[in-house]
């Protein structure tokens, strides 16, 4: 019994250091093919939910402070006093020299009275969510008929960028 026990014990321990072949199948998985989606077409355009709000008002007048108009005869200040808000743009840019005023097919920069100005509109960055007000000085033709009723336009203009602003004068 002692051999029989020994060939049994002997038996297990090759199956067990792999000594006796034994055979295992392969699997492989069936072929995947691969299919790029075709893009869906959206018909209606995501609108921008991005502005700017800039509402404005104005004042003519000669003088700024106690400095009277050092202009050539014939020409005055127009004052437009700008709120302006930011909704949704990373930032918006307010230099002075991105503006001017439109009136009868001509266009005014600023004028550099803008500086002495109390509410001046400085250069600043304003971020989405912020909000700045200040006024810029241009200087114009005096409108002889009535010295307080002008027409006229706001003009931005920034290189590079283009902006969604609504205007809103008060």
């Amino acid at each position: 019994m002692n051999i029989l026990k020994a060939i049994s014990l002997l038996a297990i321990v090759m199956l067990m250091a792999g000594c006796v072949e034994t055979h295992e199948a392969t699997q492989v998985s069936p072929p995947i093919k691969i299919e790029t989606p075709t893009p869906k077409v959206i018909d209606t355009p995501i609108p921008d939910e991005r502005f700017i709000t800039i509402t404005y008002s104005h004042r003519v007048n000669d003088y700024v402070g106690m400095r009277e108009s050092g202009s050539s005869s014939g020409m005055t200040y127009l004052f437009v006093t700008m709120t302006i808000e930011n909704h949704g743009y990373k930032s918006f840019n307010v230099n002075p020299y991105n503006w001017q005023v439109e009136i009868d097919n001509i266009r005014y920069n600023h004028h550099w009275v803008t500086y002495d100005l109390k509410d001046r509109l400085s250069t600043q960055d304003i971020m989405d969510g912020g909000k700045l007000t200040g006024s810029i000085a241009f200087e114009i033709p005096r409108n002889g008929t009535n010295p307080d009723n002008y027409e006229y336009s706001i003009i931005y203009d920034q290189a590079f960028n283009d902006y969604n602003i609504k205007w809103n004068h008060n």
